[in-house]
């Protein structure tokens, strides 16, 4: 039992210290008149191809599709 109750301290102490180191700020700066990261536009095309039915079949609609084709999508 008392092998217990040190277990049970010995993990509460982590949690206490995490509470105390807690209450600091933190910030965030946006430097809105500095240019930003350039990303790459084939980034995009891959995520998108998942919508619609999950990843197999995309949001393209070629022209053996069973989905109603307006303008190839």
């Amino acid at each position: 039992m008392r092998k217990m109750n040190c277990m049970g301290i010995l993990m509460i102490i982590p949690f206490l210290l995490l509470s105390i180191s807690g209450n600091s700020q933190n910030k965030i700066v946006v430097h809105t008149d500095q240019p930003g990261s350039t990303i790459d536009k084939a980034i995009y095309g891959q995520f998108a191809e998942h919508l619609g039915h999950c990843i197999y079949g995309g949001i393209y609609v070629g022209e053996k599709s069973d989905i109603p084709n307006k303008d190839g999508f």
